[in-house]
């Protein structure tokens, strides 16, 4: 999906608003609404500014499609405060090594984290550990420490259409270098179950990367592959494809892709808020993560929109699932 489309999906929902916005023009729907109209004015116009002061624009636009979300979806239609915080410390040389801290339990961060399915952090996150555990950034020239997304596939089964199948699944992980197994299942919990084949063999993904394969430890039916690989790596936006997300420091199971977003935003906007000159110096062509910031900043505005329908799409289709749409 072109994110032109996502944008024009999330603008035919304003006309009927999904979930339980739906029917009528009361809190929820007029939230819906205004919010989602604020997320797609605030997205569009960070493409028109510099990297200095997009994060205050990028920022907003995360906060009011997360308002959106919670006005829609979630049990509680209107959420509290932002969540996050500045710690007390002094700013880092290095902009990357800045951390943002969870702050109270009843706010945006913690309502869109149980929207998205994932974890509530509860520990000061690094930006770094943010950049890293997102699929969009992992191909984005950078130089940080820590271990990032990592492309995921499944080996076609060679056995498919014969009687006898194999009863192993395997997928390709793509990457050169894993943790060291004691370490593997603490950054990649979600790969629990799953063992490599040969550490001396390696294999090659569909974009012509090297990989490792690994496989399943216990059998797997066929007509379960699809649930199999959902467990281990959801597919991302609209692309189709799938990515082992890397867990953030304090948390058992991988941050939700759009919470991660809005949290690394969040630092970002802090930093060009409050911490301008210490910014400035960071975009700096000379500084080493200078182009990764950059980077990240531009894809967010091309993330945020499909990150947002497709968790729209998700919401209905549990919603209805349930009978509570």
């Amino acid at each position: 999906m072109k994110v032109a489309d996502s944008w024009l999906h999330l603008r035919a929902s304003l006309a009927d608003p999904p979930g339980k916005a739906r029917n009528g023009r009361g809190f929820r729907s007029d939230t819906y609404v205004a919010a989602m109209l604020q997320f797609e004015q605030l997205t569009i116009a960070a493409g028109s500014v510099a990297p200095f002061a997009r994060p205050l624009l990028l920022y907003y636009a995360a906060g009011n499609a997360a308002r959106a979300l919670i006005a829609a979806f979630s049990p509680q239609p209107q959420t509290g405060r932002h969540g996050l915080k500045q710690p007390k410390a002094p700013l880092p040389e290095d902009v990357m090594a800045f951390e943002v801290e969870p702050h109270g339990t009843r706010n945006l961060l913690a309502d869109l984290c149980a929207l998205t399915g994932c974890e509530v952090p509860g520990e000061p996150i690094l930006l770094s550990d943010l950049f890293l555990s997102l699929p969009d950034l992992s191909d984005k020239p950078q130089s940080l420490d820590g271990h990032k997304a990592i492309f995921l596939e499944e080996v076609p089964d060679p056995t498919q259409f014969q009687a006898l199948r194999d009863p192993l699944m395997r997928i390709r992980l793509e990457t050169e270098e894993l943790p060291a197994q004691d370490q593997l299942y603490e950054v990649f919990p979600t790969l629990r179950g799953w063992h490599e084949e040969d550490e001396n063999q390696n294999s090659i993904t569909s974009r012509r990367q090297l990989a490792r394969v690994f496989r399943s430890e216990q059998p797997i039916e066929y007509r379960d592959r699809k649930a199999a690989l959902d467990a281990v790596a959801q597919t991302y936006r609209y692309s189709g494809d799938r990515w082992l997300i890397p867990t953030i420091s304090g948390l058992s199971t991988p941050l939700s892709p759009l919470a991660t977003w809005y949290v690394l935003l969040f630092g970002f906007s802090i930093l060009a808020r409050y911490e301008p000159a210490a910014w400035m110096r960071a975009l700096g062509v000379r500084e080493r993560h200078a182009v990764a910031i950059e980077s990240s900043l531009e894809e967010a505005i091309s993330a945020l929109p499909e990150l947002v329908w497709k968790q729209v799409t998700l919401a209905e289709v549990s919603a209805r699932s349930r009978g509570q749409s």
